[in-house]
């Protein structure tokens, strides 16, 4: 017997142990084999020294794992017959207490004739001295001998490891070893690796990356459970995998062997990964290496009857849906293996030959191996070599789970080893089939995991929730802290959300049908071919536009044709395509407002209502689109905008977002308001979040049909925009306000006497005229309108460049707004009784927006105004009484609180340092732009006190926190009654934000373009502003440049009272400062700047000063300093600077003893301004403008100069 010891002898690699934990026992009975009847116990065996191990029968549970070591001895059928444990020991005598355990546990299997052995949460020290040591400590030596012997004595015997959930990580086969054959390397593993909860599959991983890196798996589409599943070695040469009810769920499936080759059988894992399965001689009965999962390793080969398929994903290591094979012409090729179609994408399937790919399909080997320094070649002439080829290192060829074909070397980086992609099949994942997309199937509402996701993640396409138990499928963006739909199949028919489904066809047509099988929605694509029809994909690319495209990658379809409200970067509008908003913000359905090309191939903006429509951009109160900037002749319809912040039109129009340049997600909408915004996305305290970045209306008014027919549109300065009906009219339809009102009258036109009209003041109704009468008066006009049963009313307006009124008969009122600064009034034909007849629109009704009925106003107007003054006086009185008691416990607050920094106030109690999702709650999303000052864009918002508030995002985000503060500390401190009040901030990191007051009449450059400021009004703001910026530059506490003196940071209130505003290129320096030059760039706008900025000279107040200069002349003129204007001389034309031509009239003026105020003076105060205060703007204008800055005044001087004349 001890003769054919190394005959008999079972060797087994050790490989690697994880987390070494103490086991757990069950009830069992012991039996003998052989003997069915008769049961042993425990007092039979051959019992132990005392304290070394315990025979458990009992049941034994236990609450948590420890070091320990234990044998199992099971029957055949897996039922245990012995459990033998040894718990926890220290270190020392644990490896002879250990050691002990194991020979009685043989010494048992001897002596009941059994061969099954099996360990649970071994010690790995103790199983590395048992197998591989030919010597160790003496206390052990003598025990580990006898364990040799028993070894060699007991023949054929199994050893297994169990995994249990003591063992959470990969547990590793173990056994018995003998020679230098295939010595371990220590590299590999093999093992129970877990695939998920309480699921464990065999596998071989690689132990020497940054994370366990698995190469071959036995059963990965059949896990087994982690109680009692093991893996044994047969007698007949057989490797069988069995779960916990002894049901094998994978075998080798091996040849019947010969007594001779099915003795001394061995399981080694050698230094290449591969697990090898043979005898005494070398043969080799199995190996992992003749059957690859999705990894082939150097020296691994692949052969006709092999092949790697991927894992399904990272986490998921069941068979995938990619397969890399020889196909029956031997040529080496990536399939896709979908649920229901199949397609071949690598060599390139739009090639008619593999011979035009470099590939041989007449060889009669099939065969393709990968060797150490990085050299891959297949018997069809396919060959690489990797980026770094001749370096020896670990190599990896796997197909990934997106159906790339990988090579992976492991490098060293840090003290780290990882796996770096060193070649790759496709270097455009887009041609790898089914990835990201949907082939040959369909996505189900039932399965809201059933979305198309993007290659990076950002982009989702699936049914989307649209209303209760109403889906849509649609395309949204995922990065933005709320999901912003992009896209929409059936915006105007849902589907229900059970049993609706997108199917794709293998016709090519994309079809959403409905759980009655109704198709609601199909792409209607053109008849294909038999060769286009073929390998049909759906994918979702990483710019947002779901695509249909076959094998060659020709385009089928694609979202990006059909846009709905979004255009995306790169997608394109044209002739055929056109954005159409939703009906509100929680009703995807189409609305009213169209964005498109017309006949003139000119991009519109197109109000579509239930009975009318009408254009209302670009301003279509021009003649030609041509004064907008437009051109009418070109031959393609095509706009698009890119990544940015540019959009373009082959109309000619353009425009850039406010933070041009920067390359982030953006999107044009066209909103349910009717204004088209362009949306940035932008990360701002760690939330991604959309800003308005462009918006083609400022003045939301000039929308058209957003109140409907006889409806009056308002700017609300708290509640937005707001709708009202006509006096005698009522709201048609209490949810939309695009029906507009109804009248609750009727004009008769059998008697004009019936008819008379109420004056509304500055309402104007755009469009829809009867007729146009030139230099009527009222009376006419109203004769006009009386003259026609369809004549609603009538527009009366003051022509400045005519000097009369026209007339202008309405048969529709739609597009109807209120704006102060319209020089007209709206006369309204009512029946005459119970009606007045002069009335403004603030002083009959207030503007609703209110679901709700107006109620109907019946009463007479002189009831009216009398009831009016009793509320106004009571109004009034509450007013005092609150104001008092606010005083008063403000008062009182600030006594008992005289320290208020820790509540984020500096300075006094309205300076605040706001949060974040303050400043977003008061901006609803920064939704409304209201302009774009030096440095950042302005948004509107309403604080929570209620205030109107203009909030400022700065660009120039590059001045440091403490920078920061300490300027806008400052900036608090300022207080005058004509600069902008500053009421707080808000800073993290490089994202500031600056909050001020908001002012009612916007800025002096939009004023100076209406007719508001007459020649008083004018000279009073010269004055503010003087005012304003002498105390920036010689009263407050440190001396404050403004350098943007300029129309559009001159901003008026209720009053028309100007407030210098716009510090985010201000300059804070200390008074002792001598040196005053320390401007890091040019700063200002063009056409304002001094001198000193070009020619690099120090910079001071002056620059201020000289600036203010250029805003008189243009209050003076109305004309910009940034434009050349013709001089006519009588004998030639020349283009000359706003100053040049001023001096030239003046000159001339003096030289003829002629008044030259007039000749410069702006057409918008003809007759309306004192010509001694004219002049004198004027001569203070050109002593500011100084080319030498010593010869131009102080602004305390220029103050001086203008309260001279009042004086």
């Amino acid at each position: 017997m001890l003769g054919e010891q190394s005959r008999r002898k079972y060797q087994l690699r050790s490989l690697r142990f994880h987390n070494l934990n103490k086991p757990r026992f069950h009830k069992s009975t012991i039996r003998r084999q052989g003997s069915p009847g008769e049961n042993l116990r425990a007092e039979k065996w051959k019992q132990p020294p005392e304290g070394v191990f315990k025979v458990n029968i009992a049941e034994s549970k236990f609450s948590e794992c420890k070091m320990g070591f234990g044998v199992v001895v099971r029957d055949s059928s897996g039922q245990m017959l012995a459990a033998l444990a040894e718990e926890k020991v220290e270190q020392g005598d644990g490896l002879w207490r250990m050691a002990k355990a194991v020979w009685w546990g043989l010494q048992f299997c001897q002596d009941i004739g059994f061969n099954t052995f099996l360990l649970e949460c071994p010690n790995a020290a103790l199983v590395s001295l048992i197998l591989n040591s030919t010597g160790c400590c003496i206390e052990v030596g003598w025990i580990l001998k006898d364990i040799k012997e028993l070894l060699a004595h007991m023949g054929s015997v199994t050893f297994s490891i169990i995994p249990n959930k003591c063992n959470r990580v990969a547990k590793t086969l173990a056994g018995y070893s003998k020679g230098k054959d295939g010595a371990s390397n220590g590299e590999y593993s093999a093992g129970f690796y877990p695939v998920g909860d309480n699921a464990f599959c065999f596998a071989i991983w690689f132990n020497k990356s940054l994370v366990c890196n698995v190469v071959w798996m036995a059963n990965r589409d059949d896990p087994v459970d982690g109680r009692v599943s093991q893996l044994s070695l047969l007698k007949e040469g057989k490797l069988i995998l069995t779960n916990s009810v002894g049901i094998t769920v994978w075998t080798t499936r091996t040849a019947a062997l010969t007594t001779s080759d099915a003795s001394n059988l061995q399981l080694q894992l050698l230094n290449t990964g591969n697990l090898v399965l043979h005898n005494s001689t070398g043969f080799v009965i199995w190996q992992s290496f003749d059957s690859p999962t999705d990894t082939l390793l150097p020296q691994q080969t692949l052969t006709m009857v092999s092949s790697l398929i991927s894992k399904r994903s990272q986490g998921d290591y069941s068979s995938g849906n990619y397969l890399l094979s020889f196909n029956d012409d031997n040529v080496l090729r990536l399939l896709f293996q979908g649920p229901k179609i199949s397609s071949v994408y690598w060599p390139d399937p739009s090639l008619a030959d593999p011979g035009l790919a470099g590939r041989s399909k007449y060889g009669t080997r099939t065969r393709a191996v990968l060797n150490d320094s990085g050299y891959f070649e297949s018997t069809d002439y396919f060959t690489f070599i990797t980026t770094d080829y001749g370096v020896v290192t670990h190599r990896r060829l796997t197909l990934d789970p997106d159906g790339n074909l990988r090579l992976y070397s492991l490098q060293e980086m840090n003290g780290v080893w990882d796996w770096f992609v060193t070649w790759q099949a496709f270097s455009d994942p887009c041609k790898i089939h089914g990835t990201y997309g949907l082939n040959g199937t369909s996505l189900s509402v039932d399965k809201p995991s059933d979305n198309l996701v993007s290659e990076n993640g950002e982009y989702s396409a699936g049914f989307f929730l649209v209303g209760d138990n109403a889906f849509c499928f649609a395309i949204w963006f995922n990065k933005s802290s709320n999901s912003t739909v992009v896209w929409m199949a059936n915006r105007d028919d849902p589907v229900d959300g059970k049993g609706s489904k997108l199917s794709l066809l293998k016709n090519g047509n994309l079809i959403l049908s409905n759980s009655a099988g109704i198709t609601v929605w199909t792409t209607r694509t053109a008849a294909l071919t038999s060769s286009d029809d073929t390998n049909l994909q759906l994918q979702l690319l990483n710019t947002g536009n779901l695509v249909l495209h076959n094998s060659t990658g020709f385009v089928i379809w694609q979202s990006f044709d059909s846009p709905t409200d979004t255009l995306l970067p790169l997608q394109t509008l044209t002739m055929v395509s056109s954005l159409i908003s939703k009906r509100s913000q929680a009703d995807y359905s189409s609305g009213y407002y169209k964005l498109s090309f017309n006949d003139d191939n000119v991009l519109r903006l197109l109000f579509q209502g239930p009975t009318i429509s009408s254009v209302y951009w670009p301003d279509p109160s021009l003649a030609n689109p041509g004064l907008a900037g437009r051109s009418e002749y070109g031959t393609r319809r095509r706009a698009v905008l890119n990544n940015t912040g540019y959009f373009e039109s082959t109309d000619h129009f353009t425009f850039n977002a406010t933070d041009c340049g920067v390359v982030t997600h953006r999107r044009l909408t066209l909103d349910t308001d009717g204004n088209l915004r362009l949306y940035s996305l932008q990360e701002m305290n760690g939330v991604w979040e959309w800003f308005v970045t462009w918006q083609a209306f400022s003045d939301p008014c000039r929308i058209h049909g957003i109140c409907g027919l006889n409806g009056v549109c308002s700017y609300d300065h708290v509640f937005g925009r707001k709708c009202s009906c006509l006096q005698g009219f009522k709201m048609k339809d209490q949810t939309d306000w695009s029906y507009g009102c109804e009248p609750e009258f009727s004009v008769s036109c059998n008697n004009t006497d019936e008819s008379s009209f109420v004056q509304l003041a500055h309402v104007e109704y755009y469009g829809f005229d009867i007729d146009f009468y030139q230099n009527h008066t009222l009376q006419l006009c109203q004769d006009e309108c009386l003259k026609r049963c369809d004549c609603k009313g009538f527009n009366y307006k003051f022509s400045v460049n005519d000097s009369f009124y026209n007339c202008y008969p309405k048969f529709r009122l739609l597009n109807g707004r209120l704006s102060p600064n319209f020089e007209g009034d709206f006369y309204l034909r009512l029946p005459k009784a119970g009606f007045s007849n002069n009335k403004t629109l603030d002083e009959d009704f207030g503007l609703n927006c209110s679901s709700k009925v107006p109620q109907q106003q019946r009463r007479t107007y002189e009831n009216k105004s009398v009831k009016l003054l009793l509320w106004f006086a009571t109004a009034i009185g509450g007013v005092e009484v609150t104001c008092i008691v606010l005083v008063w416990f403000l008062l009182l607050r600030t006594r008992k609180h005289p320290v208020s920094a820790a509540q984020g106030y500096l300075l006094t109690n309205r300076f605040q340092r706001f949060t974040f999702d303050e400043i977003r709650k008061a901006t609803q999303g920064f939704s409304e732009v209201i302009g774009q000052g030096a440095g950042g864009i302005v948004y509107k918002g309403i604080l929570p006190d209620q205030r109107i508030a203009a909030i400022k995002r700065l660009d120039e985000a590059n001045q440091g926190e403490a920078e920061f503060l300490a300027e806008v500390n400052t900036i608090g401190m300022l207080n005058h009654m004509y600069l902008i009040e500053t009421w707080g901030y808000y800073v993290e990191g490089k994202h500031k934000l600056l909050v001020y007051e908001y002012m009612k009449h916007g800025s002096l450059a939009e004023n100076l373009s209406s007719n508001a400021l007459d020649g008083n009004r004018r000279f009073e703001i010269a004055v503010g502003i003087a005012k304003g910026l002498a105390y920036l530059h010689e009263e407050c506490l440190e001396w404050v440049l403004h350098c943007d003196v300029k129309p559009q940071n001159i901003l008026l209130d209720d009053d028309y009272q100007p407030k210098v505003a716009d510090f985010g290129l201000s300059k804070l320096l200390s008074r002792s400062t001598i040196d005053h030059s320390n401007f890091s760039r040019m700063r200002g706008t063009r056409g304002y700047m001094a001198p000193e900025w070009a020619y690099n000279l120090p910079i001071t107040s002056k620059v201020d000063v000289y600036s203010y200069g250029i805003v008189l002349l243009e209050m003076v003129t109305g004309k910009s300093p940034n434009v050349l204007y013709i001089s006519d001389s009588g004998e030639t034309r020349e283009h000359k600077r706003l100053v040049t031509l001023v001096r030239e009239y003046i000159n001339i003026g003096i030289a003829t003893r002629k008044s030259w105020i007039e000749e410069i003076i702006d057409p918008m105060m003809a007759g309306k301004y004192d010509h001694a205060k004219m002049e004198l703007l004027v001569k203070v204008a050109l002593q500011c403008m100084a080319e030498n800055k010593d010869e131009r005044p102080t602004m305390n001087q220029v103050v001086e100069m203008l309260l001279s004349y009042q004086d």
